[in-house]
């Protein structure tokens, strides 16, 4: 099987993927153009800051005495032999065809069998309500981080249930930082960024939004109107 498992129960819920998913339906035109106009300026400040440590969101991991990395846009993986008198170079492009969202803030990882994973923000912008259905993660794995697929589901959304048995539905969930067992290298949490004003209705009606294009509140940017926090989720693998 050239397939990569991951198995994450989130909140007594499982996500199993295994097979590459691509989407074919096309992202809007202004979508296009912010998305091209953000990688002009990631690619320029990644491309002058490339001898020194990036500083763009950068997700490093250190992997068989060698120094990875994946940086805000997720769409290359960069390697050095040493922080220090190396240069950053690239290893490999995230070819994953047309994709509906966009993706940011990458956590890059290596598993117990030495197969790659990202876990990262996804998001679009044109959703103003009933955030519990809005896009907030992603699942990309490989085998040696040159040649990448996407799973079919997301490993978490933004509807979540606590130990104590409640549940919140937050606007967005963004930042993720998976942390991994010590001894069996499996995703133990995922620790997260959210909105803590805002929930499945979003952002929109409030006045903060009142005199702002559409897009400035959607889910996605309700984070922008109010008190922000951390989000722990327990995983079992």
């Amino acid at each position: 099987n050239n397939n990569i498992n991951l198995a994450l129960f989130v909140n007594q819920k499982v996500y199993l993927e295994s097979q590459p998913m691509h989407h074919t339906r096309k992202q809007s035109a202004d979508d296009e153009e912010e998305e091209q106009q953000q990688q002009q300026v990631y690619n320029y400040q990644f491309d002058h800051n490339i001898t020194r440590y990036p500083h763009i969101n950068f997700s490093p991991v250190y992997y068989n005495q060698t120094f990875y990395g994946v940086f805000q846009s997720t769409n290359k993986v960069y390697v050095t032999d040493d922080l220090v008198t190396q240069p950053w170079r690239l290893h490999g492009e995230i070819k994953l065809g047309r994709i509906k969202h966009m993706l940011e803030d990458p956590h890059l990882y290596m598993d117990e069998y030495g197969h790659w994973h990202i876990i990262a923000h996804a998001y679009q912008k044109a959703q103003q309500h009933n955030c519990s259905q809005s896009l907030v993660s992603s699942h990309l794995y490989s085998r040696d981080g040159t040649q990448w697929h996407k799973s079919r589901s997301p490993p978490y959304r933004s509807f979540i249930r606590y130990e104590d048995n409640t549940t919140v539905t937050y606007s967005t969930l963004e930042r993720p930082t998976v942390v991994l067992d010590p001894f069996t290298r499996r995703p133990s949490h995922i620790v997260l960024a959210a909105p803590l004003e805002y929930g499945d209705e979003g952002c929109s009606h409030t006045q903060a939004c009142a005199d702002r294009p559409k897009r400035f509140c959607s889910c996605v940017n309700c984070k922008w109107t109010g008190v922000t926090g951390t989000v722990v989720l327990t995983l079992q693998t």
